[in-house]
């Protein structure tokens, strides 16, 4: 793994508007397991714009396969600004765009309690602001010539309160009225609907719970998991969350009966 991130930070650490590199994901937080991707964390600010043409030119040294597509900044979305899929001596690699500007932006925001929460394809619940500020402040530096990532990474240590705070807040409450809100879908048999509304609620639950446990949740993908290895939640509680999901029922009775396990796994964290 070192020597496959030693080649790509000198490969686009001298692109035109790279701020700064790190490794994210499970790599990180030394939870990888075999075969897991690499996350590289490619920040520029986006007032001064990143040398996207640059960037092609550096990225076909480490992997020139015509396939490869380094996308346009915001090709991917308004939360993940693009990047590229890469394979780099037998490893996956994916590289992803960060508006160190945008990442600032939400800082600000949190340390005045307020959290900015949208739509982003790969998160089946949210993306928020503070799942920025995460993947910042877990990230692994792998340069950072200005310091600013890493006086970024300083400020968020340990997890501001006030983004707690907020996150409690909203999320706590969402959980709770995505159940409410379910009840009378349950009892017309609505099965679509009433799994829509005990996902939101759970994942919301996580929301409030990792953010109460001063925890930075990164994404849905593995968030149980992390949330035992973490002690935010138990392994009965994890389970149990993990039933309702895979079988909530199909008619009014059995879904009725799935709202209330929900809402007794919620009670319990709250």
């Amino acid at each position: 793994m070192r020597a496959v991130l030693s080649r790509v930070v000198l490969a686009v650490a001298p692109v035109g508007g790279v701020v700064a590199v790190a490794l994210g994901g499970s790599a990180a937080r030394g939870r990888e397991v075999e075969g897991s991707d690499l996350d590289v964390g490619l920040s520029y600010r986006g007032s001064a714009g990143l040398d996207v043409d640059g960037l092609r030119a550096a990225v076909a040294t480490l992997d020139p396969r015509p396939e490869v597509e380094v996308t346009r900044l915001g090709e991917w979305g308004e939360w993940v600004d693009g990047g590229a899929w890469l394979a780099v001596d037998g490893r996956r690699v994916d590289l992803l765009y960060r508006d160190l500007d945008r990442v600032e932006h939400h800082l600000a925001e949190a340390l005045a309690g307020r959290v900015a929460v949208g739509y982003q394809v790969g998160h089946p619940h949210a993306v928020t602001g503070a799942s920025l500020l995460g993947e910042a402040a877990l990230a692994r530096v792998l340069h950072d010539p200005t310091g600013a990532l890493t006086a970024l990474r300083a400020a968020l240590d340990p997890y501001p309160s006030a983004l707690a705070d907020a996150m409690v807040r909203r999320f706590g409450s969402e959980a709770r009225f995505s159940l409410e809100i379910a009840t009378k879908g349950a009892s017309r048999g609505d099965v679509a609907y009433v799994v829509g509304c005990l996902w939101r609620s759970l994942a919301g639950t996580m929301q409030a719970a990792f953010a109460g446990a001063g925890c930075w949740l990164l994404n849905e993908k593995g968030a149980l998991a992390e949330g035992v290895a973490l002690g935010v939640v138990d392994a009965a509680w994890a389970t149990e969350a993990e039933a309702v999901l895979a079988a909530p029922g199909g008619a009014p009775e059995a879904l009725a009966s799935s709202l209330a396990r929900a809402r007794r796994l919620l009670d319990a964290l709250s």
